[in-house]
């Protein structure tokens, strides 16, 4: 009799709800993805999402199209309460946001719906590696004299990375940056060069790259640090932060920090959505960073590619939930420090 109840509730369950009995090529042949960018259109990750948008379709089972639908606010934090409370979660819909957003609700989960831990990461297209650059007239020339000489630096607003960086490296390492905010992102390059500042860091070193490669090969600029996970391949003879602190509690503290930037430009899908749709997705991603059409499309634009896989993602996001508060603490003060 139980036997016969089960098999009656599958068949219900399959007539009430078809699409749950379709494989991922039967459920995304014909049909559209929404992916849903939570930055508006033109920025960094706008232009990410929409390489990958042009291209994941022909990857996935049954090559559904891709629409780009933009829900900016809050560095993404919008799209993503949108993506874990109100979109469907059939696999229709996925996105694109900040590589923070995840941990958000460890620091103010009366604004942050979700647990990060819940959503299906589908993969990251980028690692990133934030560099801090002195201007050739700087008065110090590398990050240990910056230690015993004061380094004016530009930032733009108090908790975004340009003062971030130069907080966290005072923290840590001890050097002496007075930092000038109010400068947006090309008045910081152009204060440098009229000598109203001597030096401009927590920028990426692919952005450093495609929006001043002169700066690099004229050597105008040096790039006296790196803060990231592990050194960059093109940055090998440039001291890592993390090779330059001593005490266990501040490399664990740093590395909560810099942990998101080995997946700079992620994609997710909502909670809870069907397992073979998510292993699709995940799939259709890796296929779509290899994909020569892709990786010609990137070259084009200039669009950095260092891809880690959706399984590492979520690797990423657990190990980061597993930080003790007082280390998240330590380091999220320095965001809002005056």
């Amino acid at each position: 009799m139980y036997r016969k109840s089960l098999l009656g509730l599958l068949i219900v369950t399959a007539l009430t709800n078809p699409s749950a009995a379709q494989s991922p090529a039967e459920f995304y042949g014909g049909r559209t993805i929404t992916l849903v960018v939570g930055y508006p259109s033109g920025s960094a990750y706008d232009l990410y999402a929409r390489l990958v948008g042009r291209h994941i379709g022909r990857n996935i089972p049954g090559n559904p199209s891709v629409i780009i639908s933009n829900l900016p606010g809050a560095s993404s934090l919008v799209a993503t309460n949108a993506l874990a409370n109100t979109s469907a979660r059939d696999g229709s819909t996925i996105g694109a946001v900040f590589e923070r957003i995840a941990v958000e609700p460890l620091i103010n989960a009366s604004r942050a719906l979700f647990d990060g831990r819940e959503f299906g990461w589908i993969g990251s297209v980028l690692k990133v590696t934030d560099v801090c650059m002195f201007w050739h007239t700087a008065k110090a020339k590398s990050v240990e004299e910056a230690k015993s000489v004061e380094v004016i630096v530009g930032a733009a607003g108090e908790a975004g990375n340009s003062a971030l960086a130069p907080r966290v490296m005072n923290e840590f390492l001890g050097t002496k940056f007075k930092i000038i905010g109010g400068y947006g992102g090309a008045e910081m390059f152009l204060a440098m060069e009229r000598g109203e500042t001597e030096a401009r860091c927590g920028m990426s070193w692919g952005g450093l790259k495609a929006s001043r490669p002169d700066w690099i090969t004229n050597g105008k600029i040096k790039v006296v640090l790196q803060m990231a996970m592990e050194r960059h391949q093109e940055l090998k003879s440039t001291p890592n932060i993390l090779d330059l602190v001593t005490k266990p509690e501040d490399r664990a503290a740093l590395e909560y920090l810099y942990a998101t930037q080995e997946m700079g430009r992620p994609f997710l899908a909502p909670p809870k959505i069907p397992t073979d749709r998510l292993a699709a997705l995940r799939e259709g991603f890796n296929r779509t960073m290899i994909d020569p059409q892709f990786v010609d499309d990137a070259n084009k634009s200039n669009q950095e590619i260092d891809p880690i896989p959706g399984v590492r993602v979520q690797q990423i996001v657990e190990a980061l939930y597993r930080t003790p508060k007082h280390l998240i603490d330590r380091v999220e003060v320095l965001r809002h420090e005056k």
